[in-house]
């Protein structure tokens, strides 16, 4: 454009002007300055943060839990989570989560606090974006904490599930995320009961904040 033509002008001297030097050099600088967030726009005008996402992440989270079994009426439950995770290529995270809630249908036909423990591995679809979807593969164990002793089988099932969500980065070091997800256990007696042809499975919502950069 002509603006840039005439910037370019006066940071070679190919020509001078009526301006002092400083009015000049804040030309320069604004100039610098647009042109390098350009550099950063991708073909749809989004402006692109490469950085994002250094390091390993810790994530601290909460949303609630809806079981899925062989009672009727489930109940949505509160629950909390802590996540830590490690960017090892620009759209790909892998990380260890631990999920804390309450499972439980109505009538107090069934009640369980449970604590899932998975290995999650994620897919950012645009990593370098402000806003990105993204989705993750997570495989584990669920363990019902109110049982008396640990079993497994009895009281600890293996799990897998996957989630989609979307993560807004405040800066390339600080996200919030929020994603929508479900589980389902490799028995069908996480509930207590094995009746009809499904295995159990938990619908998880959440919302986290996550740092990243720690080391």
């Amino acid at each position: 454009s002509a603006h840039a033509l005439m910037v370019e002008g006066l940071k070679a001297n190919r020509w001078g002007g009526r301006q002092d030097s400083t009015t000049r050099d804040s030309l320069i600088q604004r100039y610098e300055q647009q042109k390098k967030l350009a550099s950063r726009r991708d073909y749809f005008d989004r402006l692109l943060q490469p950085d994002n996402r250094p390091g390993f992440g810790i994530e601290v989270g909460g949303g609630g839990l809806l079981y899925q079994g062989d009672y009727k009426n489930p109940q949505a439950n509160p629950s909390v989570s802590l996540d830590v995770r490690h960017t090892f290529a620009s759209r790909w995270a892998v990380g260890i989560e631990g999920t804390l809630g309450e499972l439980s249908a109505a009538a107090d036909q069934f009640e369980s606090t449970s604590l899932s423990t998975d290995l999650q591995l994620t897919y950012y679809f645009v990593p370098r974006a402000q806003v990105t979807p993204f989705l993750r593969a997570r495989g584990g164990v669920i363990t019902d904490l109110d049982r008396p002793s640990y079993n497994f089988g009895e009281t600890a099932f293996l799990q897998g599930g996957a989630s989609v969500g979307l993560e807004y980065m405040f800066s390339n070091q600080l996200g919030l995320s929020a994603a929508l997800g479900v589980r389902y256990a490799a028995d069908d007696d996480l509930d207590g009961a094995t009746a009809g042809s499904y295995h159990d499975s938990i619908w998880q919502a959440d919302v986290g904040v996550t740092y990243y950069g720690l080391f």
